[in-house]
């Protein structure tokens, strides 16, 4: 055991301040009670938790058993703040025991320590022989989940003495629960020495657990205090921490903690930084966006890194449909970009603005408004060395064609190709593989407008640092409108870089409550994703009950196909406290929410969390993902959300090019009748001497149905799809796409 002068709540009550409750001054305890410990151990005592539970409440009995009068009892609980809060005592020692003092130390966040010295140390009256109780700790629940109630050595040691200010060995037990709690906490090794000694924790850390018997994984998050715990079987594991953006490097990744008889001792776990320099990362999020309505725009924005970032500055790019109404900070506009200066952020720190902003009362029904948004500070991590070219795309109306534009904004020329590729609704309409652009230099591409939606996504030259991918499009034109609108919310949005978000939302008429949103969506009805998408779900609330409701917790369940150690919590609607449970639930709780119900104050009633996540790198092609989540508003519930899922797929769309080859531009290909339910007759006019003909017909997702030789100009064929809509059958001559027609079929 450590003694109490070395101990966490010795340094504590030393260095901060002690909400407590007793008769004696703290300072003269602590110098008694270090006179109690100095004395080598003597005995077993035996403290056992004995949990009572019902549908609201918990109430967590410690009973004391010990085989001589005590002078001094020294021990802490801890318990999971985001299933239970914290109601207080009930009764101490029956109130029959004097000189009790419990110290309330950051109860929200699970932990109470409980004090007590004997009033006459030389003529205790108390007999622990038989086991007599000390405490009974309430609780309240906040989530009808298991209550974990322990004992643990955070922030005081168990210690207990005898008269003789001999120390007892201690046995600790809690019933109702089989096996033990690894627990601890992931602290900033500011002198690199791999020695806790009150140093910062890193919060929103990942821990990994490993049982080296069976080799099952455990995964958690660290709390605001960098604190985590684990409720395991007996057994002996490998604990260590993961930081996705390779900042910080642990002490010790191969430590080993070993849990006998439910008690394993607390874990302190380094990391230092490994570069000087500042991480920042921005998120941004909305809750609505229906035309003519206000809405609020929310930006989170954190310093991962171990430097106070200097003179940060983060910029905001509205959609064109978008107007600013207020912001919650003073800001700069510069043409269609908004600046923010911040000055100095803090390492580690977490914050937040929000802008009120408004959808313009002509946007169309379902019209994709894309914003973006970026940080920086004079002191940010270099993304790497890179002297060659970078793509950038725009797109415009010009007249009676969409121009889209492909500039090298690099440092320098581009020694190695890059390539787009143009798709039409989610069909591809164009393709280059082979883009070279010197610095500054910029190629146009035109194509005829149309109602449709067009998207141009440029792929960088290979070895580029930075996310490999950029897009540009446009919804129709106002000279011909849009047929297609919300399209872009298929694909992915590359914004993998920690310091730049961009963010495409579909408007709505209407609000749906407790629904499960995903950026992507995924391409076509298979909702297709290649392995490297990255997903940014919106978990979005509302209150339909007659009550307010005080707490609202949300459990969203992982597939096995995302990697955990990849989530970035983004912004909220309301503070919010999450974690990551060892059965790969993330759980988002937003106490003291004070959510009225929709009847009462509608516009208050709703609320959102987001969060972003990676397939793992190997996860299988052909696999699907898929998840929904559960709300419970003050107990009630639970309230299920739809069901996300995408199809990991290595190509999302065919890349076979759609438009022919300019000396096939004199062959026409006809189908009737076109919509069609029935049989098709394919000709190919102004065949002329081309023979060897093959057609094929390929769905509105890319997916080629089928392909056969055509012997004859004209054919007749039943097409074999099931679902009624867009298809496309394309005309071959020697492997060269010559021909295309479109094809409305019903089923």
């Amino acid at each position: 055991m450590v003694s109490f002068g070395r101990s966490l709540v010795y340094q504590r009550l030393m260095h901060a301040d002690c909400p407590m409750i007793g008769k004696y001054v703290i300072g003269t305890f602590l110098f008694s009670l270090m006179l109690f410990f100095s004395a080598p151990a003597w005995g077993q005592a035996k403290l056992t938790m004995h949990l009572t539970e019902s549908d609201t409440t918990v109430e967590a009995q410690v009973v004391l058993q010990a085989p001589v009068k005590l002078g001094a009892i020294l021990f802490s609980v801890n318990w999971d703040p985001l299933t239970l809060g914290y109601d207080g005592i009930q009764d101490l020692f029956d109130d029959v025991i004097p000189e009790l003092t419990v110290g309330t130390v950051q109860a929200n966040k699970g932990k109470v320590v409980f004090l007590w010295t004997s009033p006459f140390p030389l003529d205790n009256q108390f007999d622990f022989t038989e086991g007599l109780p000390l405490v009974t700790f309430r609780f309240r629940k906040i989530f009808p989940g298991p209550a974990y109630v322990f004992f643990n050595d955070d922030p005081a040691v168990i210690e207990i003495a005898d008269l003789d200010n001999n120390q007892l060995e201690v046995e600790t037990r809690t019933e109702n629960f089989q096996g033990g709690i690894i627990n601890g906490k992931v602290f900033w090794d500011a002198n690199e020495d791999c020695t806790f000694i009150l140093e910062k924790g890193i919060p929103r850390r990942m821990v990994e657990l490993t049982e080296i018997r069976t080799g099952k994984l455990y995964r958690r998050i660290t709390n605001d205090d960098g604190e985590f715990w684990f409720p395991v079987e007996d057994g002996t594991y490998r604990i260590r921490t993961f930081d996705p953006t390779g900042t910080w490097q642990g002490c010790n990744q191969d430590q080993e903690v070993t849990v006998a008889a439910g008690n394993a001792p607390y874990q302190f776990l380094g990391e230092h930084p490994v570069r000087n320099c500042t991480q920042l990362h921005v998120e941004t999020a909305m809750l609505d966006s229906r035309p003519c309505n206000s809405t609020n725009l929310y930006v989170s924005y954190t310093n991962l890194g171990a430097v106070e970032a200097k003179n940060a500055q983060l910029w905001v790019i509205l959609d064109p449909a978008m107007s600013l109404l207020q912001s919650s900070l003073p800001y700069e506009s510069h043409g269609d970009t908004l600046y923010f200066n911040l000055g100095n952020l803090a390492p580690l720190e977490k914050y937040s603005q929000s802008l009120m902003v408004q959808v313009a009362c002509d946007a169309v029904t379902g019209q994709t408004h894309c914003l973006q948004s970026g940080i920086s500070a004079d002191n940010s991590c270099s993304a790497g060395d890179w002297n060659e070219g970078v793509l950038s795309v725009q797109s415009e109306c010009q007249g009676d064609s969409i121009v889209f534009y492909l500039r090298n904004v690099g440092p320098g020329d581009m020694a190695k190709p890059a390539s787009f590729v143009i798709t039409e609704d989610v069909v591809i309409f164009l393709k280059d593989d082979n883009v070279r652009l010197d610095q500054f230099a910029q190629e146009k591409v035109s194509i005829p407008t149309t109602a449709h939606t067009y998207r141009l996504e440029a792929r960088q030259p290979d070895g580029y640092p930075g996310v490999s991918h950029t897009f540009t499009y446009k919804e129709g034109c106002p000279s011909v409108g849009m047929s297609s609108p919300g399209i872009i919310t298929q694909f992915p949005m590359y914004d993998e870089e920690l310091n730049y978000s961009r963010l495409c939302i579909n408007n709505e008429r209407v609000f749906i409550p407790n629904r499960k949103q995903s950026l992507p969506e995924g391409v076509g009805l298979e909702h297709r994703i290649d392995q490297h998408t990255q997903l940014s779900f919106t978990i979005q609330f509302q209150n339909t009950l007659q009550d307010t409701a005080h707490t609202v917790v949300i459990l969203d369940t992982l597939s096995e196909w995302l990697d955990p150690r990849t989530i970035q919590v983004g912004p909220a609607s309301h503070p919010v406290s999450y974690d990551l449970n060892e059965h790969g639930v993330i759980r988002f709780v937003f106490t003291n929410i004070n959510l009225p119900g929709k009847s009462t104050d509608s516009p208050s009633s709703a609320g959102f969390i987001t969060y972003t996540i990676l397939p793992y790198e190997d996860a299988p092609v052909g696999k699907r993902v898929e998840s929904r989540a559960v709300i419970y508003y003050d107990l009630k519930g639970p309230f299920l959300t739809n069901e996300t899922n995408h199809l990991i797929k290595e190509n999302i769309l065919d890349v076979v090019a759609t438009n022919p080859d300019g000396k096939y531009q004199s062959l026409q290909v006809s189908v009737s009748p076109n919509p069609s339910a029935g049989e098709i007759t394919l000709s190919v006019l102004n065949q002329g001497l081309l023979n060897d003909l093959e057609m094929e017909l390929v769905d509105p997702f890319g997916i080629r149905i089928w392909r056969q030789k055509m012997n004859l100009s004209t054919i007749h064929f039943i097409p074999d799809a099931k679902i009624s809509g867009l298809y496309f059958i394309r005309i071959y001559h020697e492997g060269k796409p010559v021909g295309v027609a479109k094809l409305f079929l019903l089923r």
